[in-house]
């Protein structure tokens, strides 16, 4: 137990020594600022308050007395500002110097021509001539002798609805458990490599020699495997800073709740079961690693080793997303017993209140010997890679010395 210590210590001191792992830990935090913050930023209202002058202004040229300026202005007094130029080259002008964001010529026979100095992708004329095409329609009706207001409130008629929920709302749900499974793949697909080159380049230095003669390879291995993993989780938690800092600039400086949890409860339970499966399953994966990392006798053999395993780390959060969706549906069901994807899965289906408790205990027992045969294996291809360290030919040369 102290060696596996002395190496946690030791491996800690040189993955925080790298650059590489202070700059991912700089980008999770960053990241994560600004997907809380740029939705809000973004959105029309912010933006507005933020900028101020920045509320479309529109220059309405009439050239027939069907359109009455006073009530022109009525239609845009919340969205946009509106002048009306008296003559159509201080019309042209003002759009040519960009002084307002469009014009519209109001025609006879109810014609518009929208009039752009330049236009770009997000140009839309549909939801800037749809107060015009209201109105049109209510100069119609009261020409027949109808009353707009009245026909407006009977086309527009809703529904008095009630909702009454005999289960669990899945649907405030998504958004964190779509968190917390991307929180295990982000984890696998970035520090999981890691683990395999660290394990593969002691291969190709004399450091192997040195470890083996102060330590065992199991304690070698445990050692890397559970700092890689606190390092791992260290540097994806600055994302979680990220997010409240997020959020504090999204209530007291934008004036706005934009946090993806608002509105959402999760049970201790769900965030118990959470952490036993991300733990448990997480472990097993960078035991996984670590075995490719010392199957291989180059670092540059690393990539192709742990392909598979990378696209299993894949396959396993596809069907996380699918269970989000159909909790209940047979594919999930079967993957959240599968040691690979139940990290994924299991606790999605517990979260739905679609699992029995002994589907839940089952999946965590094979889990658990899952992991456990795992680190067997990876202690077993560490200690012969220990043996074996400066090549192959090294291991033919054992065999003759102890036929010998």
């Amino acid at each position: 137990m102290k060696n596996i210590n002395n190496v946690f210590k030791f491996e800690m001191k040189m993955l925080l020594s790298q650059k590489s792992i202070w700059i991912i830990t700089i980008i999770y935090f960053l990241a994560m600022l600004a997907s809380t913050i740029m939705p809000t930023l973004f959105s029309g209202n912010v933006v507005q308050n933020l900028l101020p002058g920045n509320t479309p202004r529109y220059s309405v040229l009439i050239e027939d007395d069907i359109w009455n300026e006073k009530d022109i202005l009525s239609l845009y007094k919340d969205n946009a500002e509106v002048n009306f130029p008296t003559d159509e080259d201080t019309f042209v002008k003002s759009i040519q110097d960009n002084s307002v964001s469009l014009g519209l010529v109001l025609g006879s026979n109810y014609q518009v021509k929208v009039v752009r100095n330049n236009k770009s992708i997000n140009d839309d004329n549909d939801n800037i001539l749809k107060p015009i095409r209201q109105y049109v329609i209510n100069q119609d009706l009261l020409k027949a002798g109808y009353d707009a207001d009245s026909i407006e409130g009977i086309i527009n008629k809703e529904l008095s609805v009630t909702e009454e929920l005999l289960g669990k709302n899945n649907a405030i749900l998504f958004m964190p458990l779509y968190v917390m499974i991307f929180i295990i793949y982000i984890l696998l697909i970035v520090f999981g490599s890691t683990i395999s080159s660290i394990v593969a380049r002691e291969k190709n230095d004399r450091t192997m020699e040195l470890l083996i003669a102060s330590t065992s390879s199991t304690s070698l291995i445990t050692g890397k495997v559970l700092a890689g993993a606190l390092i791992s989780i260290f540097s994806l938690s600055f994302s979680g800073l990220g997010a409240i800092a997020g959020n504090i600039v999204n209530r007291y400086l934008l004036k706005a709740d934009n946090s993806i949890f608002s509105g959402s409860v999760l049970s201790w339970q769900v965030f118990a079961v959470y952490a036993a499966f991300f733990f448990v399953g997480y472990l097993m994966y960078l035991y996984v690693y670590a075995t490719l990392g010392a199957s291989v006798n180059r670092i540059e053999e690393v990539n192709a080793a742990v392909g598979p395993v990378t696209m299993a780390v894949v396959v396993s959060f596809l069907f996380g997303m699918f269970a989000l969706n159909r909790p209940d549906s047979f594919p999930v069901v079967i993957a959240s017993f599968i040691p690979l994807s139940s990290p994924f899965t299991m606790f999605v289906r517990y979260a739905m209140g679609v699992v029995p408790i002994w589907q839940l205990a089952l999946s965590f027992i094979i889990l658990i010997f899952t992991a456990i045969a795992s680190a067997i294996m990876s202690t077993k291809q560490y200690r012969k890679a220990t043996l074996n360290y400066g090549g192959k030919q090294k291991k033919k040369l054992l065999f003759k010395r102890k036929s010998a």
